[in-house]
C-alpha cells in the first residue's frame, strides 16, 4: 500500500467516524421530538413547562454538536492524498514520537497498518509541525520529535 492510499484509507475513515457521530445524533434527536410530541399532551402544568424546556436545552445542544460535525465534514472533504514537502492542514506526519493526522480532532485512528491521532491545526502540538519538512525536529513538552515522513 503506497503512503498516498494508506492516507486515503485514514481520511475515509475519518469521514465514516464523522458520519456516524451524525446518524446518532440525527437519532437523538428524532427521539427528542417523539419525546416532546408526546409531553405536549401532558396536562400537568409546571412538570410540562419545565420538560419542555429541558428538551429545548438538549435540542440546542445536539444542534451545536450538527454544527461541528459538519465543519468537520467540511474540512475532510477538502483532503486528497497527495504527499507534501511540509507541513500543513491535511499532512499525514509520520514522526519518531507518533503519528498525525493535521485534520480535525478526532482523536486516536487505528486500522492494521497505522495508528495515528487526527488532531486540529490548532492544537498546541500542531503549532510546532506546521511548516515543518521531513528531517526536522521539534520540541514540545520538553521532548525533542524527529520529523520522518509527510504525506
Amino acid at each position: 500500500m503506497t503512503d498516498s492510499d494508506l492516507k486515503d484509507l485514514i481520511i475515509d475513515q475519518c469521514r465514516d467516524i464523522i458520519q456516524s457521530r451524525y446518524t446518532q445524533i440525527k437519532r437523538e434527536l428524532n427521539l427528542l421530538q417523539e419525546s416532546a410530541n408526546a409531553d405536549s399532551k401532558s396536562t400537568a402544568g409546571d412538570k410540562h413547562e419545565t420538560g419542555r424546556a429541558q428538551i429545548m436545552l438538549e435540542k440546542e445542544k445536539l444542534a451545536r454538536q450538527i454544527d461541528d460535525i459538519h465543519k468537520h465534514q467540511k474540512i475532510f472533504s477538502s483532503f486528497r492524498g497527495e504527499s507534501g514537502k511540509i507541513v500543513e492542514s491535511g499532512s499525514m506526519v509520520y514522526t519518531d514520537k507518533g503519528n498525525y493526522l493535521i485534520s480535525s480532532s478526532l482523536g486516536e485512528i487505528k486500522n492494521e497498518h497505522i495508528s495515528l491521532f487526527a488532531i486540529s491545526p490548532m492544537a498546541p502540538i500542531a503549532q510546532e509541525l506546521l511548516g515543518k519538512k521531513s528531517g526536522d525536529s521539534i520540541r514540545f513538552q520538553g521532548r525533542t520529535i524527529q520529523i520522518e515522513k509527510i504525506v
